[in-house]
């Protein structure tokens, strides 16, 4: 089943997905599916950790858009409870800054058909206000991410030439020395982009091309403007 593709699935009490939005145009496919899929009174699990365009904000917004139509109602949106436990489910996977960056959103569809109608008939009276709430709220989400992605861009390193499965802790480790943020995959084996906080830490970082990283040697160049985001 593909989102917003023919053949959904029989309606599931209960939907996960966790850290599946890379791009916004990504975001509306995803509630589409959820939608879907959710069964009468059923629960879905939103973990998201902002990436590329995909702030909170953004998310937020297209939750409060999507709840005013009555599809479901946002239950809660609240940090993961235990980092650590998260780090040492995941491994590499999810370091404490992913971690901690990271919310959990809870999302329940309507109990019944009688709990459906009263649900759609609220939130109908308040459609048109959330509505315009929503919309400001994305676009002032949008610009944020937009100045979020020249700064990220402007102080970030893309290194290739690492291990076949790329670590990202190792990797944030190795550069952390150079005051490094946030380390991130790009969708290409083998790299990834590593964000810092300022001119002077890109100058430390890029003095690191040619070094050695877990029996490799690898190559660190600047990223050009616009070019720091995940697929």
């Amino acid at each position: 089943y593909a989102w917003g593709g023919a053949g959904a699935p029989a309606p599931a009490e209960v939907v996960l997905a966790g850290d599946v939005l890379y791009k916004p145009e990504l975001v509306e496919p995803l509630l589409d599916g959820i939608v879907e899929t959710l069964a009468p009174g059923g629960t879905a699990l939103l973990c998201h950790l902002p990436r590329a365009g995909v702030s909170h904000a953004v998310v937020s917004a297209a939750l409060k858009k999507r709840a005013a139509t009555g599809a479901f109602s946002v239950a809660a949106a609240r940090p993961l409870a235990d980092v650590a436990d998260a780090v040492a489910a995941f491994g590499d996977d999810c370091t404490a800054d992913d971690a901690t960056a990271a919310t959990l959103y809870e999302l329940r569809a309507p109990g019944g058909e009688g709990d459906a109608a009263d649900d759609a008939a609220t939130a109908g009276g308040d459609a048109a206000t959330a509505g315009d709430d929503a919309t400001a709220t994305g676009d002032d989400a949008a610009a944020a991410d937009a100045d979020a992605d020249a700064a990220r861009s402007r102080f970030a390193v893309r290194v290739s030439g690492l291990g076949p499965r790329v670590d990202l802790g190792a990797v944030q480790k190795h550069f952390r020395s150079c005051g490094a943020q946030l380390a991130f995959r790009t969708g290409r084996p083998r790299e990834c982009v590593v964000q810092l906080p300022d001119e002077n830490a890109l100058g430390r970082a890029l003095r690191l091309d040619g070094s050695s990283f877990a029996g490799a040697t690898m190559t660190v160049r600047r990223v050009a403007g616009g070019d720091a985001g995940e697929p």
